[in-house]
């Protein structure tokens, strides 16, 4: 406790506690990201793989219903070439 009329008496060990605390704080909070990193990175996979295999198949559906497009026939034979 300071002094009446010298509030920097106690700075020095009030920063440190502070110093301490935000310390603490930091590695707690350092240790919770550390765990919840795996989980959002697989839950972006899940949905960026979700996004993609949609866009794929949109986009092979709008090839397949080009106007004016000629499908392939289909091969027959085993030496069809």
């Amino acid at each position: 406790m300071s002094r009446p009329g010298n509030p920097c008496d106690n700075a020095l060990a009030e920063s440190g506690w502070s110093t301490l605390k935000m310390k603490q704080l930091c590695g707690r909070r350092a240790l919770r990201e550390a765990r919840l990193r795996p989980r959002i990175a697989a839950d972006l996979h899940d949905e960026v793989g979700v996004l993609l295999t949609q866009v794929s198949m949109r986009g092979r559906a709008a090839a397949r219903n080009q106007p004016g497009r000629r499908r392939p026939q289909p091969r027959r034979g085993c030496l069809a070439g």
